[in-house]
Order: C-alpha cells, then sequence, then structure tokens
C-alpha cells in the first residue's frame, strides 16, 4: 500500500490537495493508496475545498509493506510519520527549501523539490507527464486550483513561477467551480480564521529548531485581504498570549496581505526583530513597536533568508 502524507503538526491547502490529487493519479496507474493526515486540517482547507474530496483517515498504523510518499514536506523532523520510518519513502514532492541535496542523494530522482509557489503544480505535472491530464477529475483540478491561488498568495508572490501560471491556466480546462470561486474561497480563509483565531494561528505555526544556536523559532504564518496593522491591533493580544507558552523562544508572525502584497513581520522580542530580521531585508517599508512591514514574502522565503544569513 502507498501511503500518501505530509505533516504531523498540520496540513494546509497545499498538501491536501496534493495527496488526494496524486491518490487519484496513482488509482488511475493501478496502484492501491490512501491518504493519511494525522495533523489538523488548518484554515486554508476551506468548505470549498472539502466540497471536493475528503477521503482520507486520520489513524493509521503502517504495515511491513507500505510505502510512502509526502507532498508539500521534506523536512525530516516534521513528517507524520517520524523520521524513524524514512526508510520506507518512496518519493517527495515539496516546493520547501533546505532539503534539496539531503533528498536527491537518498531518493535520486523520486525526490521532486522545486522552487515553486505551489507543491501543487508539480502535481499537475505529473498528470502531463504520465498521460492522465485529460482524464483528471474535476474535483482534483478544482483542488489543485485552490492550492495554487492560494499558495501563490493570488498570484502576488515573488515565489509565483511562471509554471504555476501555466499549471492554473490548463486546469482551468478541468475545473467545474462556478464564477467567483477564488473570492469565495478567500472569504472562506477569512471567515474560519475569525470563527477560531486561536485555533488559525496555532494550526498554521511551524517550531523550528537549530537556527539560533538552540533556542526554537516558532513561525505562524497568517494570510489576509486586509490592513496588516488594523489586523495585528484586533488580534495582538491572542498572539501575544500563545507565544507566551514559548518564554524564551524566538516568536514571529508573518502577515501576508494579498490585497496590499505587504507582509507584517510582528515578533516578541523588537531588539531581536531589529538586530537579527531586518538585516535580512533589502527593502523595508515601515517599521513600528516590535514589527516592521516589507513587501509581501512567504515564509519559506523568509526561512530562508534566516538559514542564509
Amino acid at each position: 500500500m502507498i501511503i500518501l502524507s505530509a505533516g504531523k503538526a498540520f496540513n494546509d491547502i497545499d498538501a491536501f490537495a496534493c495527496a488526494l490529487a496524486y491518490r487519484e493519479l496513482l488509482i488511475k496507474e493501478g496502484k492501491e493508496c490512501c491518504v493519511v493526515f494525522p495533523g489538523p486540517l488548518n484554515h486554508s482547507v476551506t468548505p470549498l475545498a472539502k466540497q471536493q474530496d475528503t477521503d482520507f483517515i486520520i489513524d493509521y498504523e503502517l504495515k511491513t509493506d507500505d510505502r510512502i510518499v509526502y507532498v508539500d514536506l521534506s523536512d525530516p523532523e516534521h513528517f507524520a510519520f517520524g523520521k524513524e520510518n524514512e526508510s520506507r519513502i518512496d518519493e517527495l514532492y515539496d516546493h520547501h527549501y533546505g532539503f534539496e541535496e539531503y533528498w536527491r542523494d537518498r531518493l535520486g530522482d523520486r525526490s521532486h523539490i522545486e522552487r515553486l509557489g505551489a507543491a501543487a503544480t508539480l502535481i499537475w505535472e505529473e498528470y502531463i507527464k504520465r498521460g492522465f491530464a485529460d482524464s483528471i477529475s474535476a474535483e482534483s483540478a478544482n483542488l489543485l486550483s485552490i492550492a495554487i491561488l492560494q499558495n501563490t498568495l493570488n498570484f502576488t508572490s515573488t515565489e509565483t513561477h511562471n509554471r504555476d501560471r501555466t499549471a492554473y491556466s490548463e486546469l482551468a480546462n478541468h475545473r467545474s467551480m462556478a464564477d467567483g470561486w477564488e473570492t469565495q474561497y478567500f472569504r472562506e480563509c477569512a471567515e474560519g480564521m475569525e470563527e477560531s483565531f486561536d485555533d488559525a494561528l496555532r494550526n498554521d505555526t511551524k517550531k523550528i529548531e537549530h537556527l539560533f544556536d538552540g533556542a526554537l523559532l516558532v513561525f505562524s504564518q497568517l494570510e489576509i485581504t486586509e490592513d496588516p496593522k488594523d489586523f495585528l491591533e484586533k488580534y495582538s493580544k491572542n498572539i501575544l498570549a500563545y507565544w507566551s507558552e514559548f518564554p524564551r523562544e524566538h516568536c514571529i508572525l508573518n502577515i501576508a496581505d494579498i490585497s496590499s502584497k505587504t507582509s507584517l513581520i510582528f515578533s516578541n522580542d523588537d531588539q531581536w526583530l531589529t538586530e537579527t530580521i531586518i538585516p535580512l531585508f533589502s527593502s523595508m517599508i515601515e517599521k513600528g513597536a516590535g514589527w516592521i512591514r516589507i513587501p509581501i514574502h512567504q515564509r519559506k522565503q523568509i526561512l530562508k533568508l534566516i538559514q542564509q544569513r
């Protein structure tokens, strides 16, 4: 059995779409597979996305002959089935940085880690390469389209590649969602965040080790379509309350505003923000108490800058 999965902490729309769409492709090839999401689905997996496909399981114990395919993830520390099952991995599809060489050495051409806006683009390209593009279901096409839209921040992110745009355009021939679905999707994201902000924050937080001399980096990201300073004022108490659980760690939140194409980076330590984070960027729009505003960035871009500092 091929087990399609992603992270243990949480799973976003890119992981959700990639796993479910890739399962369809494997089934077309006559392979037995299932999708397992032990980590919770975050607020980016909205009702519109869940209308397309929810055929996955939460609890699963690996069997002797099971093999694993991870999507939208390549950091072994965050694997759903733990680093101890690394030898079971058959393939990886990811667009995050840092583990390209690690997996190239272990998996060769079965490691697909590329600099793109969305991992969903890689899955669509597999449909084309393997001759199943014309037979993709509307549900899988819908999911991959949603994931590309969200992960490129509605094509405002500098990480957006022409391949993302091409995939999105090609998938339009197979989509079944009604006109205006893009607006509906982002509205649902905002509503999901409003309904349970604390859960939304927790379920889009990565805890990253080995970047700051043993101190953990607690790094959250939220995508919005409103003024980020107003958003921060509205939710700063919730954010700081969550960060109080990590009194000795570095905590930052990337508030990525699709409307203004800017990111507001908020930290629990203004001095650390000034000395460590500000120098990473060649341009800064403005600075306030504990925050800076820069051209829109994704978490993975900021992490790469931190790693290269």
